[in-house]
């Protein structure tokens, strides 16, 4: 079980002796009757609703421009990462014989939090000022031969939550001239050959101003993401760990599939290499290189903590990892890794919602201990 003071925001610290004693006691009875399968419920339903619907964003942005729409095409992932802004997740060019214009995408959910996407644009735009970084992002998406066109800046987020966004507050405070806020729209659509409802998926202008004419007409008729994926940028350094773990111990398993006696076993290298291959940060980009390096051991410790993979002698035969997982069908390997994610965090869902509920009870009890003594 998970102390109490693991999930403290304040309260619990404030508390007297006895006071705690008593919260202690009262949290350690809620802890236990919860069902775990509900508290795995709980996180595997807000993982879905925030770290993975942020991922499918990502995603279908790339693979929506996987090949040039409007001119524009995905180039490098997150393009800010070097000067402090991790959040932009990938850049649009589109080259012409003598300029290129740029596009940077910011993938958003939690229309609430509308502030801060307005926060971040502004915060991209106050780098676009700088000339040498200017030249740099040119250098690295290969494009230094060109002048600069034009800077798009966009926030994209799922329909479902601009809802919640004040787009006019939204867009009053944005400082660039051109800023627009594209949507994911989520529909179903029957297929008469399968006999079957499947998911559709359009990318769609909502609201703001465009640089280039081709592009906002493009975007306000929408763009199918579902047409064509992306592989050679299947994730970038913002995603959630889980994501990257999964394309690369699938690449790695397959790498091996038929021609090795332990084809769940893998190098250090071999990892690194694989996570490399997934993803697109530029050309003659060195300042990434320390920053990959340091973001392979993160995942690699990650896995370690999570057990989805292991190290131990008495488990590893030939090499300095093991992918942890029974099935031999590489179709499970993705969802392996992040059921194994989940399954790790239910003590910690469950601490989360016993505190919540523990608190809640002791600030009944404080209150009508306030209302006898008055």
């Amino acid at each position: 079980m998970i102390e109490p003071d693991s999930f403290d925001d304040g309260y619990y610290s404030g508390l007297g002796l006895q006071d705690k004693k008593d919260f202690d006691k009262l949290y350690k009875k809620k802890y236990k009757s919860i069902d775990e399968d509900r508290a795995r419920e709980s996180f595997e339903q807000s993982f879905d609703s925030n770290e993975e619907a942020e991922y499918r964003l990502f995603r279908d942005v790339v693979n929506a421009f996987s090949s040039p729409q409007a001119g524009f095409e995905a180039t490098i992932v997150n393009p800010l990462y070097e000067f402090g802004e991790p959040e932009v997740e990938i850049l649009l060019a589109k080259p012409q014989s003598s300029s290129v214009h740029l596009c940077f995408i910011s993938c958003e959910i939690s229309g609430q939090d509308y502030i801060r996407w307005q926060e971040r644009i502004n915060s991209v735009s106050e780098l676009m000022d700088n000339q040498q970084i200017v030249e740099t992002i040119k250098n690295n998406a290969n494009c230094s031969n060109l002048r600069l066109g034009s800077i798009q800046f966009v926030t994209l987020t799922q329909d479902i939550d601009i809802v919640d966004a004040d787009v006019d507050i939204l867009k009053r405070g944005i400082d660039p001239e051109y800023y627009a806020i594209w949507k994911l729209i989520r529909s179903a659509e029957y297929n008469e050959e399968t006999e079957e409802m499947e998911e559709a998926k359009t990318i769609k202008l909502h609201d703001g101003s465009t640089s280039v004419p081709s592009l906002e007409t493009i975007v306000s008729g929408g763009i199918d993401p579902t047409t064509a994926e992306n592989d050679d940028i299947k994730y970038c350094f913002s995603s959630h760990p889980v994501f990257p773990i999964g394309e690369v111990c699938l690449e790695l398993y397959l790498n091996k599939y038929n021609t090795s006696e332990n084809p769940k076993e893998f190098n250090r290298s071999e990892f690194e290499s694989a996570y490399l291959n997934n993803v697109h940060f530029g050309d003659d980009r060195e300042s990434m290189t320390t920053i990959a390096e340091d973001r392979v051991d993160d995942l690699l410790e990650f896995s370690l903590s999570h057990g989805i993979i292991k190290k131990d002698d008495d488990i590893v035969e030939q090499r300095d990892f093991k992918i942890m997982w029974s099935s031999e069908d590489p179709g499970d390997i993705k969802s392996m890794v992040q059921n194994k994610y989940i399954d790790s965090k239910v003590p910690e869902r469950t601490g989360q919602i016993a505190y919540d509920r523990t608190k809640e009870e002791h600030e009944k009890g404080e209150a009508s201990l306030d209302d006898f003594a008055n």
